[in-house]
Formats: structure tokens, sequence, C-alpha cells
């Protein structure tokens, strides 16, 4: 049975965070299945965002593929983040971070749209920004 769920999340990291290591804590995070909806969304709300101007905004959890998608969109219809282009390196820290704290995650996906969403999930709007899979 496939599970697709969708969470709508905002971060309550400081914008611009993204270079960081990761703290003591992140540890305590863990979970050894992509599915447990609660603590992967705790996982990704740790994150910092990838730019100024950026928040995530939502996730999908496939279960039974054993991947994640985070979404990316801008802060405010009337702000144009600075970096338009999220840096690949910020993905990367990221995803080895989601592959050490998710036992059975196979691929992470980080998606962005050029605009802020209307609190729904259009993945029409979105573009794979960085795909990553466990090695």
């Amino acid at each position: 049975m496939k599970l697709l769920l969708m969470l709508l999340m905002m971060l309550v990291v400081p914008a611009g965070c993204a270079r960081y290591t990761a703290p003591a804590g992140y540890p305590a995070l863990a979970t050894p299945y992509v599915g447990n909806a609660p603590a992967v969304s705790r996982i990704v709300l740790s994150l910092p965002p990838p730019g100024d101007g950026w928040r995530q905004q939502f996730i999908s959890i496939d279960s039974e593929a054993y991947s994640l998608t985070v979404y990316y969109e801008p802060l405010a219809a009337d702000t144009v983040p600075q970096t338009p282009d999220l840096p690949a390196d910020t993905f990367e820290a990221h995803a080895a971070l989601l592959f050490e704290l998710i036992g059975n995650l196979a691929e992470v996906t980080f998606a962005k749209r050029q605009t802020p969403s209307d609190g729904i999930l259009d993945t029409e709007a979105y573009k794979h920004l960085w795909i990553a899979t466990r090695n």
C-alpha cells in the first residue's frame, strides 16, 4: 500500500543558515522508518532553510519506495529570495543528515517553486532541484 502523506510545516530556525554542524541533540530525533511521519517531520523541521528568503513548506513520504520529498518556497510573494538557485552543497549536507537519522530512507528529493503556495501542495508547481540516494 502506497502511503503519501503531506504535512504543512514551517521552519522555526533562523533563515540563511545554509551551512551548519548538526547539534548534539540530532541523534535523539532518529527513527528507523521513513513511514514514521511525526518523527520524519521533526527531523525535517530541524533543518535550517537552504538560503535567505526560503522556507520548507511541505513534505511527502512514500513509505513503499522509502522516499522523502522536501518542498521549499519563497517566504512571501513580495520578496525575491537572494539565492534563487539553491546551493547543492546545502542539500548534500541535508541529505547526509537525513540518511543518518532515518534508518530505511532510500531516496530524498529537494524541490522548490518560485512563488509562495496558497497552503495546498501542488506538486506541479515545484521543480525537482536535487535528488540523493543512499549509497
